[in-house]
């Protein structure tokens, strides 16, 4: 008789076996709740104790382990080629270093001719853990990922950019210009067509997606649709321009509070028709991408003051404060 026994650990497991006749197996796991496989049957989680009935087999055994978080799936395919007399062992994840009564044998997948052990420990290193989707027992599942926009790659290469964004707005002309101080601009719509030509340009690195909003397409509504709607499909590896090109400042009844000020802002209802720069902190601090640059061409005061007050001037306004202060977790 061949006694194997299993540990994962450290997740440790531990499996006890025989190549023929019947034998009593105990799994463990540290902490418990991980899957067992062998030879295509689910035998239960962790801990577990199991009577196997094996008959001699010269191909050796198929073990597959699990921890929460994973499913079988997840274990990585092992050609067995010419190792037909050992027992296969993989794990989901991979990366699990292997003992056998003490001495270290491999780290899975790996296969081992497994003659009379009387432990097999495998424990997954801290850093292989971190950097995996291991979720203990009793963990809430993380909520599906929103689905790629089109055109976007699904699987992110570590390390390189994968798909380039490009949100361009420029403001030259406004739609309550004249109201409080508030007046037009000369290049700031030119400004953010030059951009988003170059964007697009081989130079520029071909951008994948290109949006650009200038004048009357920039509305406070058009320009969170797309920092909200439109920047979904951008992932952790990709790269996110954000331009600005346009007044900012104070709402005049409320200095505290600072807006970007879109083509229907009305000065005089800042509140409801800008867009606060709380509010744009927010939308780019929940955009997966790590990778964002923000380019802010902002005056100070955008010439707005509340006419009862006659408080104007860059002094009374942090608008570039405020974009300073955007913040990419």
């Amino acid at each position: 008789m061949s006694i194997h026994r299993l540990i994962a650990s450290g997740l440790s497991v531990i499996v006890i076996a025989v190549a023929s006749g019947c034998h009593t197996m105990r799994v463990e796991t540290d902490p418990p709740g991980a899957q067992v496989h062998c030879d295509g049957r689910y035998y239960g989680q962790t801990p577990l104790m199991h009577t196997w009935h094996l008959g001699q087999k010269a191909e050796g055994f198929d073990v597959k382990i699990t921890l929460p978080g994973y499913d079988l799936s997840e274990c990585p395919p092992i050609n067995r080629g010419y190792l037909i007399a050992e027992t296969s062992l993989t794990t989901a994840p991979s990366g699990a270093k292997v003992f056998v009564d003490g001495l270290f044998v491999g780290t899975t997948p790996t296969f081992h001719h497994l003659i009379f052990p009387s432990l097999v420990r495998l424990v997954w290193p801290k850093e292989v853990l971190a950097n995996s989707k291991y979720r203990p027992e009793g963990t809430p599942a993380p909520p599906p990922a929103a689905p790629a926009a089109p055109g976007v790659s699904p699987t992110p290469t570590f390390g390189r950019v994968r798909n380039r964004f490009a949100v361009l707005i420029g403001l030259s002309r406004y739609k309550f210009r004249g109201k409080w101080g508030l007046g037009n601009l000369r290049y700031a719509s030119s400004d953010a067509e030059a951009l988003a030509a170059y964007f697009r340009s081989e130079d520029g690195g071909r951008f994948d997606h290109v949006i650009l909003l200038t004048d009357e397409q920039a509305t406070t509504r058009n320009i969170k649709i797309a920092l909200r709607e439109k920047l979904r499909g951008a992932q952790k590896d990709d790269l996110v321009v954000i331009s600005w090109s346009g007044h900012g400042g104070p709402d005049p009844q409320e200095l505290k509070k600072l807006y970007l000020i879109t083509h229907d802002t009305d000065p005089e209802h800042m509140a409801s028709t800008g867009y606060g720069m709380d509010e744009f902190k927010r939308d780019v601090s929940r955009l997966e991408s790590r990778r964002v640059l923000i380019l802010a061409d902002t005056c100070h005061s955008a010439g707005i003051s509340d006419p009862k007050v006659a408080l104007r001037g860059p002094k009374d306004n942090k608008i570039v404060d405020g974009i300073k202060g955007v913040y990419v977790a």
